[in-house]
């Protein structure tokens, strides 16, 4: 949905602020510039004899052009409707939305100029003026008031491209670009006047433009799926551009290639509509302005992308979460703002504890840190990663569990994309129900404690060889004291293994990110909280050092 929502906006935004923004704003500029009158057939000899330094000095600035009519296409479609009342008439002279539908549905799409007097061009229909309703109604005025037509000639515009499109549809011939006659380039008559529309231009401009990089961003968000590259191929393909981004899988090294590029793309973007494009100049050409106005734009996007991400993640990062006085007293609090304070002597309300959703996410496969730390272990006889993803309040982690040590300990890692770190924890289960928790010193939520039930310690050993081990003593230690064994995990279990750790963490620090969390009972399949007995099938705990796969441990 992300997907098809962004590429719809991002679309519309390309054509309020490419196509009409930009040739509004642009047309707004050049009309300020003094114009050089002209005669039409002297106009017309110097385009056709294809003089480079001729048209060059042609383009520079607007121009007058005298001695030039036209058919006006708008009493060509009313000569056709002569059946149609006097209102239906005055309703077309007047609506030009009404106008153009009528233009597109005859195929009309350009109007030829012709001289005054009526002598045959040598070129051919080497001069034309655009059928677009804005354009004609200019013309006739100035046709009206001076005898004469006042604006710019170019070789493409945006009424050209749809100009193009309308004959695709009705020919089915594709033949976008500018066009020739006998062999010599053809070109648009645009007018333009005094009376400013860059106003109009320059809101059309900046929400063509806001939307554009909006609609990226949010179509670049969405994971593309089957329908969606059956559907919206297009948009599907446009939302790759977001994949080192998605779920939190960047880093702040990858946030940075991101703004980098967005620097690029606006620096390139500027040159393209400025240098290439002569936006604001007579010689305008608008295809580059277009270029010039995307890339500013989707540069936009990828910065508003690399920010969102990295507050996407964890948006409050920089919030306490727990309860901490803003006063001094209850007298100091505003009355407003007493409802939402604890009163004298209690605690923040303390709310149930859930467990965070576990998801698999095989379209994401492990990548980075969180990959080699899982291969790390896989080479020691744990088992393949699986690519999982926590669903907490606060972000999105990748994360991986795997089984090994004979099937006695459970490792569990996140990636902390924050902060471009792997966080880490072993689990292992004795007989008689108490858990054994080990965590690396980058742990986002610190935590240690001993009891009957649960022992929790915080190793700073980074690398993973040195962490088992320590993690083994410690099973080791905890079950010649209990005179217990260590319960065996199958690969259906994992899951509940780790969700069981931190309900049973959230019980000992009685918060659970930064807030006060009421932890009740609860069953993981065999396993419980609080921690019982297990009376099932059991086996011996490894000893720390020892092989994980040889058939003489695969015995205990």
């Amino acid at each position: 949905m992300r997907i098809l929502f962004g590429g719809l906006m991002a679309t519309a935004g390309l054509m309020i602020g490419g196509f009409f923004g930009v040739d509004l704003v642009h047309q707004s500029v050049v009309s300020s510039l003094q114009p050089e009158p002209i005669r039409y057939v002297d106009l017309v000899q110097q385009l056709g004899s294809q003089d480079d330094d001729a048209i060059q000095s042609l383009t520079k600035q607007p121009m007058v052009l005298h001695g030039v009519s036209y058919l006006d296409p708008v009493q060509r479609v009313i000569d056709r409707e002569f059946n149609k009342d006097d209102d239906h008439i005055a309703e077309l002279r007047k609506n030009q939305w009404l106008q153009l539908r009528r233009f597109w549905e005859e195929g009309i799409t350009q109007v030829d100029l012709s001289p005054v007097d009526g002598k045959e061009n040598p070129y051919g229909t080497l001069l034309r003026l655009s059928a677009n309703p804005v354009h004609v109604k200019l013309a006739n005025d100035q046709l009206a008031a001076n005898g004469a037509l006042t604006g710019v000639i170019r070789r493409y515009g945006p009424d050209e491209f749809f100009g193009d499109v309308v004959t695709y549809q009705r020919a089915g011939r594709l033949e976008f670009g500018p066009k020739q006659v006998q062999e010599v380039p053809a070109w648009t008559f645009v007018p333009v006047s005094s009376e400013s529309r860059a106003e109009i231009g320059l809101v059309m401009f900046l929400l063509g433009g806001l939307l554009l990089a909006a609609g990226t961003a949010i179509c670049a968000s969405g994971g593309p799926n089957l329908f969606a590259w059956i559907l919206t191929a297009p948009f599907a393909l446009l939302s790759l551009v977001g994949y080192p981004l998605r779920y939190g899988r960047g880093t702040q090294l990858t946030r940075l290639a991101y703004i980098g590029a967005s620097a690029l793309l606006c620096v390139g973007g500027v040159g393209a509509l400025l240098v290439l494009g002569n936006f604001g100049k007579a010689s305008g050409v608008w295809s580059f302005q277009l270029l010039g106005f995307t890339m500013i734009f989707a540069g936009l996007a990828a910065s508003i992308g690399a920010i969102a991400q990295k507050f996407a993640h964890n948006p409050l990062a920089a919030v306490e979460l727990a309860y901490t006085p803003e006063y001094s007293s209850i007298d100091d609090i505003p009355r407003w703002d007493r409802s939402a304070v604890p009163e004298k002597g209690t605690e923040p309300k303390a709310r149930e504890y859930r467990d965070d959703p576990l998801m698999a996410v095989a379209s994401i496969p492990l990548t980075g840190k969180l990959k080699e730390q899982a291969w790390k272990l896989s080479e020691i006889g744990f088992s393949e990663a699986g690519s999982l993803q926590w669903q907490r309040e606060e972000y999105l982690a990748s994360a991986s569990i795997q089984l090994g040590c004979q099937n006695v300990v459970v490792s569990e890692m996140e990636y902390d994309s924050a902060n471009d770190q792997v966080s880490w924890q072993l689990i292992s289960v004795l007989s008689s129900g108490k858990t054994i928790i080990s965590l690396s010193d980058n742990f986002r939520e610190p935590c240690t404690g001993n009891s009957d039930e649960a022992l929790i310690q915080q190793i700073p050993a980074q690398d993973s060889a040195a962490m088992l081990t320590k993690h083994l003593e410690r099973v080791v230690s905890e079950a010649e004291q209990q005179n217990a064994t260590t319960v065996e995990f199958n690969l259906q279990e994992i899951r509940n293994v780790a969700h069981l750790s931190h309900r049973i963490m959230a019980g000992v620090r009685g918060t659970s990110g930064g807030k006060p969390v009421r932890v009740s009972a609860k069953s993981y399949g065999r396993f419980d909280y609080p921690p019982q007995p297990i009376n099932t099938p059991v086996v011996a705990p490894v000893a720390p050092g020892a092989p994980m796969s040889t058939p003489a441990n695969s015995a205990l």
